[in-house]
């Protein structure tokens, strides 16, 4: 359930933060449950950041470097193997 619009001002104004025992401080109790959901969800992200080495602007090129490695993969070897698979020669475009 969201709040009302006029509460919504407050909040973004005073944007909750998380102390050193992982709880939220500052945020209204009814948003605990959605700030709690959005953590969640991010946390994959955040534990993917955390275990690669280096700083800011290594990690960022290990990042780059892991997504080409995954787009090669897929288009040398996932793609053609669906296309295989996938029978796409029976498609009709308009009717006749």
């Amino acid at each position: 359930m969201c709040p009302p619009a006029d509460d919504l001002t407050e909040i973004v104004i005073k944007r909750p933060r998380r102390a050193k025992s992982g709880k939220f401080t500052g945020a209204p109790a009814e948003l605990a449950p959605i700030i709690a959901a959005q953590a969640s969800e991010a946390s994959m992200y955040a534990a993917l950041w955390r275990i690669l080495p280096g700083q800011i602007g290594v990690r960022i090129i290990l990042v780059l470097i892991l997504v080409a490695a995954v787009l090669a993969v897929l288009a040398t070897w996932v793609y053609p193997w669906m296309d295989g698979i996938l029978n796409n020669q029976e498609a009709t475009v308009g009717g006749a």
